[in-house]
């Protein structure tokens, strides 16, 4: 991951179909173990948003690090 991180970079990702994965019911929808340690990971190496539908309350529950959103 250091490898993609230079000055001034953002990984911006959507939640739903990307993070995790698309479900018939939204409150369905959580990150895999090894994605979310991943993004908390980068999250300590450079700037990480995330793209979403959802409220920033809701989405904020369901990820391992506050994203600068």
């Amino acid at each position: 991951l250091e490898s993609f991180c230079h000055a001034h970079t953002l990984f911006a990702f959507d939640y739903d179909g990307t993070l995790a994965p698309i479900c018939e019911k939204p409150e369905d929808a959580f990150m895999s173990p090894s994605m979310s340690g991943l993004v908390a990971e980068l999250n300590d190496m450079t700037a990480v948003a995330v793209l979403t539908g959802r409220s920033v309350a809701g989405v904020s529950e369901l990820l391992p690090v506050r994203p600068a959103f």
